[in-house]
């Protein structure tokens, strides 16, 4: 593979993956994350449709609006991941991702000018929320896996995220040797305790 095209893989991966780590974050579920090109894209992520109550045009709710910053954030997070691997904040190739957080945008916004500065504003609590050392972490390791495998599941998406995020933290299971001397030595001070009250 030329040095080029591997190159353009990898910010496909990290961008993916960018996309994966928000949607995790947000809770917002999805079948698979690909790297794999399709006819109009470099890799996508395939989310699951929104409930049928969602009808943002509708209802106005907290629980609509969570949604819609949800959507707007995992749509920016592609970008956000990619612009954070190079350096370039340029939105060539990310234009399907922009727009979509423009249109969900424009069901809390008033006017364009309101939904520019709402995008600029959840891009920047994107990034910053990217930049996190663990969630970074979980950006890279997804993406070498994405490089690795191409395509991933939701379930094993996920689960590379928690292992990153929140490794298993190991039972901590006493020597029981300890656990003996610690129950003879409360027993031998109960015995020596003074009879009687206070």
């Amino acid at each position: 593979m030329s040095g080029e095209r591997h190159a353009k893989l990898t910010s496909t991966a990290f961008h993916e993956a960018g996309h994966v780590v928000m949607s995790l974050i947000h809770g917002r579920p999805f079948r698979h994350v690909t790297i794999e090109r399709g006819e109009d894209s470099l890799g996508h992520v395939l989310y699951r449709a929104f409930s049928d109550r969602f009808d943002p045009e509708l209802d106005v709710s907290s629980r609509t609006n969570r949604t819609i910053e949800a959507a707007v954030d995992c749509a920016l997070a592609g970008h956000a991941a990619e612009a954070l691997l190079t350096g370039r904040n340029k939105w060539v190739g990310s234009t399907a991702d922009r727009a979509h957080a423009i249109d969900m945008a424009s069901y809390r916004c008033g006017s364009a000018q309101q939904v520019e500065a709402y995008i600029e504003w959840r891009r920047t609590v994107v990034v910053d929320s990217l930049r996190l050392s663990s969630r970074w972490d979980a950006v890279k390791v997804l993406a070498e896996a994405l490089l690795e495998r191409k395509r991933l599941t939701h379930k094993e998406a996920r689960r590379i995220y928690l292992e990153v995020v929140a490794p298993p933290c190991p039972l901590l299971v006493p020597d029981a040797t300890a656990v003996q001397a610690s129950l003879v030595s409360i027993s031998k001070a109960d015995d020596a305790a003074p009879a009687g009250g206070a």
